[in-house]
């Protein structure tokens, strides 16, 4: 390449970025921050979800509302799991979906179910279920 290594290259790229826009440049250095379980968070229908795959899920359950399998559904309903009066803890279910039978269901979309975070879950998958008596289902 003339002369000129990749590095060379790279470098002189850089300090025409850094000449023509900081701001865009200091865009391009700034590290996105980590999801702790390594999920990407993604946009849908301008709501911004913990994952693809739970933002896929809510694609699926809008095209089953214009398809009139479902009525409707709530999105990221927080619980306070609460034991004699004492917060143990709040649980976020993901959706709550409404079918024309009079049938809730509620779910949970897990991409990784080993680990911690998984085991974190399913505690307070019980604690659902011994205190609102719901069953949280698993997608």
């Amino acid at each position: 390449m003339n002369g000129i290594s990749k590095k060379g290259v790279r470098k002189e790229r850089f300090n025409v970025a850094v000449q023509g826009d900081r701001s865009a440049v200091k865009k391009l250095l700034q590290k996105q921050p980590k999801n702790k379980y390594g999920a990407i968070k993604k946009e849908y229908n301008g709501i911004m979800y913990d994952s693809t795959k739970e933002a896929d899920y809510a694609r699926d359950l809008d095209l089953k509302i214009k398809g009139k399998i479902i009525d409707k559904c709530e999105r990221q309903i927080t619980y306070r799991l609460e034991v004699n009066g004492v917060l143990i803890c709040k649980y976020i279910l993901d959706f709550k979906e409404y079918y024309p039978d009079g049938k809730v269901r509620y779910v949970d979309v897990k991409g990784y179910k080993k680990g911690q975070a998984f085991t974190l879950f399913q505690l307070k998958q019980k604690l659902m279920k011994a205190i609102y008596n719901i069953d949280v289902e698993l997608a």
